[in-house]
């Protein structure tokens, strides 16, 4: 009797350091799938993979080709960013696509001062009316299509007034690029607009208004 109590006291001991053991395991791998804290407004940068990804990283010689804007939708964070289109992803979405699964974030360095609960609410209604226009293969300083920088650029400064960064002319870019060029030749033949307004997502990167949290 005393010999069979023992065994399942030595059962239950073993089973609960198992337990134990599997919940340490599984609560560490859960944990590691939720990115941290971010707040509305940041900007969050990656090397995409992507077609348009690899012309800006072409166009602009910078590691970091693509990035979007941080928006919390009922509490779950989204990136802003135009991807084949203007649109909201899930966070932990885009940090997946993106290559090695790595990002940087940056912040306002007033960002309090700018970004109030009203200003928060325009940034969040002008990056609504923007949704659904399509990716600006032509780098065009339009509204009637967006390529990612541009997009992050405008919004900012219509809704905040900020300028994320000076803006630089289309000559600035490589576009002479493999990528760029028969798409430019394609829509424009000859008459390439080598004085075109655009901002790259270096000058964005770089800007002296930014600070990097991530």
């Amino acid at each position: 009797m005393e010999v069979i109590l023992w065994e399942v006291i030595l059962w239950g001991v073993k089973n609960f350091i198992l337990i134990t053991i599997f919940s340490i395991i599984f609560s560490s791998t859960a944990s590691s799938f939720n990115p941290p804290k971010f707040k509305d407004g940041d900007i969050i940068f990656q090397t995409n993979t992507s077609l348009q990804g690899k012309m800006m990283e072409s166009a602009t010689k910078f590691k970091y080709n693509h990035a979007g804007v941080i928006f919390y939708i009922k509490n779950k964070p989204y990136v802003f960013e135009c991807y084949s289109n203007v649109t909201f992803t899930p966070l932990d979405k885009w940090i997946r696509r993106g290559a090695w699964k790595k990002y940087i974030v940056k912040r306002l360095k007033e960002r309090d001062n700018y970004i109030t609960p009203l200003s928060l609410s325009v940034m969040k209604k002008n990056a609504i009316e923007l949704k659904d226009k399509h990716y600006d293969y032509y780098f065009e300083w339009s509204d009637a299509k967006m390529y990612n920088a541009e997009l992050i650029w405008k919004l900012f400064y219509n809704s905040l007034g900020i300028k994320l960064c000076e803006l630089q002319i289309l000559s600035d870019f490589d576009i002479n690029s493999p990528l760029i060029k028969p798409k430019l030749k394609a829509r424009f033949g000859k008459h390439i607009p080598y004085n075109e307004k655009v901002v790259s997502i270096e000058k964005i990167f770089n800007s002296s208004l930014l600070i990097t949290v991530n």
